[in-house]
């Protein structure tokens, strides 16, 4: 049986390959993907979307919703990596929106119909995630689990010293997400980032119209990364993220108890695990904390070649 899946994004190049991936994987039937502010704002983040799945042009054709901007969120430029577009700056068309059905709707709605069977990939900001459960308290012990790509176990940051992107963005919500009651598995980025690709391996993507068009998004990225941060290989914490959900048994977890600062002059978006031998906190999330790399190579590879 297929899995049920929801991917709730903020729609960047790294992230466009990962449901790229989902889009075409046999064993998920993605039942909608929804867009949150993060990289773009929440108007473009919704026009990224819809451009991206035009790019992919999957069938059957997932629902499709637009998230809103936080509340009291920060702004965050992502244009460093992702171009001012948000996809590369490589002259791709973007799609005007003619309807903005709402993500927080979109996911609801999913929700209530499948009760306990849909997994929800959360790869950027947890606004949508937040406004679903302040919504409606009950959803959140009907959806199956909920697996969030973010936070740092380490404290160190890629946005600020020791924030990471998508939880510096709405320290709000993730605040509210960590603290509800349902099963919920966080990647955070310092254990996600010890995997990265290289310029070969995306060279060896399927050659369908998709993954040619995807191709030249990821070639901005790479230059970026090489322009901006010195690396010849660009990290891929949402296709891990993924990863994470088609081959569990490669990953190595930990129960532990998570919170996330939301007013530190110095440390807002900071999650805060606490990694005492004797804690006094009960666990609220299971975290990642290591995973095989040369098997997890070896699927990303096969999963960036299918046809």
């Amino acid at each position: 049986m297929k899995r049920k899946l929801i991917i709730d994004l903020s729609p960047g190049i790294e992230e466009s390959l990962a449901l790229w991936l989902a889009l075409r994987n046999p064993n998920l039937d993605v039942l909608a993907v929804t867009s949150s502010a993060g990289k773009v704002n929440a108007t473009r983040a919704g026009q990224n979307l819809h451009t991206i799945l035009d790019l992919i042009d999957p069938s059957p054709r997932p629902r499709f919703g637009v998230g809103e901007e936080p509340l009291g969120g920060l702004s965050v430029d992502g244009s460093m990596l992702n171009g001012q577009d948000g996809l590369g700056d490589v002259g791709v068309p973007v799609v005007d929106l003619l309807q903005r059905p709402s993500a927080a709707k979109v996911i609801h709605d999913i929700i209530k119909s499948n009760p306990n069977e849909v997994t929800i990939l959360a790869l950027g900001p947890l606004t949508n995630i937040s406004r679903v459960i302040t919504h409606d308290p009950t959803i959140a012990s009907l959806i199956g689990h909920l697996v969030i790509s973010g936070g740092s176990l380490s404290a160190q940051g890629n946005i600020t010293p020791c924030s990471e992107f998508n939880m510096y963005c709405d320290p709000q919500s993730a605040h509210e997400v960590f603290q509800c009651k349902m099963t919920k598995t966080i990647i955070p980025i310092d254990v996600a980032s010890r995997f990265s690709v290289g310029l070969d391996v995306v060279n060896q993507m399927a050659s369908t119209e998709s993954g040619s068009r995807l191709k030249r998004i990821l070639s901005a990225l790479f230059f970026n990364y090489r322009q901006w941060l010195g690396r010849e290989k660009i990290f891929v914490n949402s296709s891990v993220a993924l990863l994470s959900i088609l081959h569990p048994d490669l990953f190595s977890r930990q129960k532990l108890h998570v919170g996330i600062e939301i007013s530190g002059e110095l440390t807002t978006g900071m999650t805060v695990f606490d990694q005492r031998i004797k804690s006094p906190s009960r666990p609220n999330i299971e975290v990642i904390t290591d995973f095989d790399k040369h098997v997890l190579n070896m699927f990303f590879a096969e999963a960036i070649k299918m046809d």
